[in-house]
């Protein structure tokens, strides 16, 4: 709920987390950290933010791939699709 995310956060419980639509959403470090203990890689499919939050812990030795789109006309087709956006913002 808000209200334990909001204490996770406070925590530092996270390697990153944001706020999107009244929604939390986050990356648990105790749950990457198991898998890490494990010898697992690790893929994080998030939005830049995130992985500019990411970038700021060494350790994860990180690899960034971003996914764009083929072009500008195909990304405004795909926000209008997305369907939470006003005119202004697409544009």
């Amino acid at each position: 709920n808000k209200d334990k995310f909001e204490s996770l956060i406070k925590e530092n419980s996270f390697f990153e987390h944001a706020k999107i639509f009244d929604n939390y959403y986050g990356t648990s470090k105790k749950s990457v950290n198991k898998l890490h203990e494990e010898n697992y890689d690790v893929v994080f499919d998030i939005d830049w933010q995130g992985t500019k939050q990411l970038s700021n812990y060494k350790e994860l030795n990180l690899i960034k791939i971003f996914i764009l789109p083929p072009d500008k006309k195909e990304l405004k087709k795909r926000l209008i699709n997305r369907n939470q956006d006003n005119n202004q913002t697409v544009e």
